[in-house]
């Protein structure tokens, strides 16, 4: 055989072999871009939670508060707007020794409930 043959043989078996080589790293990328999605995205609903958890937190603060001060508390089915989220005051009891509160928290799609119970003097 000619060795311009096989010269042009071993150059075509290169381009081959680099284009597949350049093809399963492009995959590798790829694979990899696609777990990074996920991790984001659950972080992302991570951060939703907690929003709404603190919503339904900070609505019983000031539900607590401004029981404590006598005063009248937000009616059940309030709903109160936050930078971040939305406060929903499902059940407040005006009267009674003993009150359950009960505060929804949302934020996007999370939605967090909080419950507590208070003990009155009255």
């Amino acid at each position: 055989m000619n060795s311009r043959v096989i010269t042009r043989r071993r150059r075509g078996l290169a381009v081959a072999a680099v284009i597949i080589v350049l093809a399963l790293i492009n995959l590798v990328v790829i694979a990899s871009l696609e777990g990074g999605t996920d991790d984001a995205m659950g972080a992302a609903i991570r951060v939703e939670t907690v929003r709404a958890f603190y919503a339904a937190e900070g609505g019983s603060v000031i539900a607590v508060e401004l029981l404590s001060e006598d005063k009248t508390p937000p009616e059940a089915g309030d709903v109160r707007s936050l930078a971040t989220g939305q406060i929903t005051f499902t059940r407040v009891p005006t009267t009674g020794s003993t009150r359950t509160l009960v505060i929804d928290g949302r934020s996007g799609v999370a939605f967090r409930r909080v419950h507590i119970t208070a003990e009155v003097s009255e």
